[in-house]
Order: structure tokens, then C-alpha cells, then sequence
């Protein structure tokens, strides 16, 4: 049928092109271009693939990625590197196999719930998981693992992806510079005793004039502090030690807070910073006197010291059931996350501190730590970059026996 004028009508013209292209893709020729897209498609996944794998080999970072059965699904070259090293054998491709791996101390082989893999595979996430893997001691390497889990659309667990990366070399600087500060702290021994035995001496002597009397005693305090720092060196150095040897008896713990925030004053007014206390009449403790002392004055100075001009400290101490709680708040410059994770580790020292220039060798909050955990407490942190940081300590009112 035409038109009136002659031309085709549209329904016509459609008709007519519809049938030209079911001539032209007839269903063979649908189906090789199916074909054919298909395998295009196929040729750029697998093309992606091969960059992808040239990429991961390339990375200094063993690579694995594990199902939600624990087992491995794929890794790369370093990673298969690092298995030779600790399973010599052979490895079968599944999470918690156990080996030639060593805790970070390199002492003791890792149980099957210890090894990182494992704890992947369990959905666990975590940062820096020390370990050492081989089986001859000069040869073997030091690995940093990390691990974050992998989860499907709905939120459940689909796997695990985990690095391990190499820090031999960082590990056995440690080990130099643990050996260094025992050996230098052996040497001050000698001549601090003698310090502190001839200060004593002219201590007892009934014809000194008062300002001599004020000065020595100004110079034992100080030998008596340098003693304890040399003391603190010793026991950083000897990691296996355990907790820190503490002596115990019933003391005033807000006494010790007010004398270190009142000693801390000069120091707050010189960088221009206000220090404020909430400190009871009297909170009597368990404790050992001259090491809370420390974690006090450590806390306080800490918080100056990263707080900018026109910031505020707030020192806090309050009973909280049968343990005590102090809190140090500052508005300093923060600590980042990364950091926080790292932060009561011994010589190390945020980042924020080392672009500031502030001074200090990263080994304070190590060994207040140490303090806390020796008296059966806990110390945390929380803090966000810009906003400032609080310390909690909370130690038991009674003496509890300190964690294994």
C-alpha cells in the first residue's frame, strides 16, 4: 500500500527494513557475533589478568588473597618467595599451615591460632604482626604481615587479603641499638654510684652553709631520677624480661598528681599553655610511689610538650570503683591512627612530633606502660590529628597481681 502522494507509508518501510535484517543476521550470524563479542571479551580479561600479575610481581610486598574457606586463592611472586623460606616442604594453599615461622622475638615457633594467616581467615584484622620465618637463623627474614577482610554486597565474610612485607633489616637495627643502650647503660652505673655516694657523704655533714645543703639536694634528686632512667634503659633493652619490678605500699596518689602539676607549672607558663587540675583531697592506693611518679610527670610533661602556645592541659583524677583513673587531656597537635597503634612502642615516635621538631628518643610512654601494666593496670589513648590527645591510666585501688 502507498500513499496518497505516491511515497511508502512508515508501517511499510518499517516492515520492509525489519525483514532486510533478519536476512542479514540470520540466527547463525547473531550467534557468531555472540561469538565473536565473546571472545574479544574474554581476550581483554585475560589481557587485564596478565597486567594485573606483571604488576603484583613487580611490588617488594608478598601478596595473598584467601576465600572464605581459607584457602589461598592467588599471590604473587615475593609471596611465593617468602613460602619457600618457611615451608620448605611444600605448601598445600590453605590458611594456618604450620611451619618454619617464628614469633617476632624469634624464639618460639607460632601455634596454629597464632599464625597470620589463620587469624585472616577468621575474619581478624591487624596491622604489623611481626614475625620471622626460615630455618637457619642467618639466613631467615623478618616479615611485617597486615590483613583486611574481604566482604561480599550483603556484609559477609568472602575472604581475606594479606601482605607481608620484609623488614629484616629494621629488626636486626633494633636488636643493635637494644644492645647499644644496655651496654651504655652499664657504663653509667659506675660513675652514678659514685655521684650519689660522695653527694651523700657531703649530705651529712652538719657545716655546710644552707644554700650548699639546698644545691646537693637539688643534685641528688636529679642523680636519683638519672638512676631510675638508667635503670628504665636496662629494662627496655631486655625485652623478655617481663613486667617491671615495682615495690608496693599503701600511698596518696593525688599528693604525687598535685606535686608533678606544680612542678610542671614553670614549664606550662614558659610555652604559654594553661594547666588545669581535678584532683581529690586524698586517694589512697597500692602503689609503687616513686614509679606512678613517673608515669605522672611523663603524662604531664608529654602534654605540654605537644601542646602549641594558648593551649590548655587538663590533668583529671577520680576513683571509678575499685580501680583509679588518670586522665591527661591536652589540645595538642594529635596523634593519627597509624601512630596510635605504635604509639607505647619502645623508641618509636609519631610522626607529628618528628615534623614539629620535639624533642625526645620515644622510650617515656614505653616505660609507662610498663609502670601501669606491672601494677595490674592499663594505659590508652584516644586522640584525632589537630584536636589533641587524652591519656587514661586505670591501675587497681588494691594492688592486683600484674597480667602474664
Amino acid at each position: 500500500m502507498t500513499a496518497p502522494d505516491g511515497e511508502a507509508r512508515p508501517a511499510t518501510t518499517v516492515g520492509r527494513a525489519a525483514r532486510r535484517l533478519r536476512r542479514v543476521l540470520s540466527p547463525s550470524a547473531r550467534e557468531e557475533r555472540h561469538r565473536e563479542r565473546l571472545a574479544e571479551a574474554l581476550d581483554l580479561i585475560d589481557h587485564e589478568r596478565r597486567v594485573a600479575d606483571a604488576i603484583l610481581d613487580t611490588v617488594d610486598v608478598g601478596l595473598v588473597l584467601l576465600d572464605e574457606h581459607g584457602h589461598y586463592q592467588s599471590m604473587n611472586r615475593r609471596q611465593r618467595d617468602f613460602l619457600r623460606l618457611a615451608f620448605p616442604d611444600g605448601h598445600a594453599g590453605r590458611a594456618g599451615q604450620l611451619g618454619l615461622v617464628w614469633d617476632e622475638e624469634g624464639r618460639t615457633r607460632l601455634a596454629q591460632h597464632q599464625m597470620p594467616s589463620h587469624r585472616a581467615s577468621r575474619g581478624e584484622e591487624f596491622d604489623d604482626c611481626r614475625i620471622w620465618v626460615g630455618e637457619d637463623p642467618r639466613t631467615w627474614r623478618a616479615l611485617s604481615v597486615s590483613a583486611r577482610s574481604v566482604r561480599d554486597d550483603e556484609g559477609r565474610f568472602a575472604g581475606a587479603a594479606l601482605t607481608y612485607k620484609d623488614v629484616t633489616e629494621f629488626m636486626r637495627a633494633l636488636r643493635v641499638k637494644d644492645e647499644f643502650v644496655a651496654s651504655v647503660s652499664h657504663e653509667l652505673r659506675t660513675p652514678l654510684t659514685s655521684i650519689r655516694g660522695y653527694v651523700d657523704l657531703l649530705r651529712e655533714r652538719d657545716d655546710l652553709p644552707d644554700d650548699a645543703s639546698h644545691f646537693l639536694g637539688v643534685v641528688a634528686r636529679n642523680a636519683e631520677r638519672l638512676g631510675r632512667l638508667v635503670a628504665d634503659l636496662l629494662h627496655s633493652a631486655q625485652v623478655d624480661v617481663g613486667p617491671m619490678h615495682v615495690v608496693r605500699t599503701r600511698g596518696d596518689l593525688a599528693h604525687i598528681v598535685r606535686e608533678a602539676v606544680s612542678a610542671a607549672e614553670p614549664a606550662a607558663a614558659v610555652g604559654g599553655v594553661t594547666l588545669e587540675s581535678e584532683v581529690p583531697e586524698e586517694l589512697v592506693l597500692t602503689m609503687d610511689r616513686d614509679r606512678m611518679r613517673q608515669v605522672v610527670d611523663n603524662l604531664v610533661s608529654n602534654a605540654l610538650k605537644y601542646t602549641p602556645y594558648g593551649g590548655r592541659v587538663v590533668v583529671r583524677l577520680r576513683p571509678d570503683g575499685e580501680r583509679v583513673e588518670l586522665a591527661v587531656r591536652d589540645t595538642g597537635i594529635g596523634i593519627a591512627a597509624p601512630d596510635r597503634d605504635r604509639l607505647f612502642t619502645r623508641f618509636f615516635r609519631a610522626r607529628g612530633a618528628a615534623e614539629s621538631n620535639i624533642q625526645g628518643v620515644g622510650l617515656g610512654l614505653s616505660i609507662a606502660r610498663s609502670i601501669v601494666e606491672s601494677h595490674g593496670g592499663r594505659i590508652e589513648v584516644d586522640s584525632q590529628p589537630g584536636e589533641g590527645s587524652v591519656f587514661r591510666v586505670r591501675i587497681p585501688r588494691d594492688g592486683a597481681t600484674p597480667p602474664a
